[in-house]
């Protein structure tokens, strides 16, 4: 019997979602899964009420892409990493979701 981890690995090797590249205004989140015993869950966060955008919201770490970044990968690791202190080498990427517009007009990558 193969666990729910392994089931959700499984559901997102074969999805390959469209790329849009006309949006010049990129972002990037992770989605992060624990397992603990067992059992899977989702890691949210809540954006401090001091911050200028979005102050008090629950999201997913992640956020606006910089010249720095090597791709929207990288962009959703270094923001994860920055916003919660998980380093890229302990992070294992299991796919990626489809992309949305936001409603400021980022093109926001989900990775899980």
């Amino acid at each position: 019997m193969i666990g729910d981890g392994e089931k959700i690995r499984q559901s997102l090797v074969g999805h390959h979602p469209l790329r849009n590249s006309k949006v010049s205004k990129c972002a990037s989140v992770l989605i992060p899964l624990l397992e603990f015993e067992g059992e899977i869950y989702v890691m949210l966060t809540r954006r401090s009420s001091e911050m200028s955008s979005h102050p008090g919201q629950v999201s997913f770490p992640g956020g606006k892409q910089d010249s720095n970044d090597e791709n929207s990968l990288s962009t959703a690791l270094r923001e994860t990493h920055e916003e919660i202190g998980l380093p890229w080498e302990k992070v294992d990427v299991i796919g990626t979701l489809d992309q949305i517009l936001s409603l400021h007009y980022y093109l926001v990558t989900p990775y899980v």
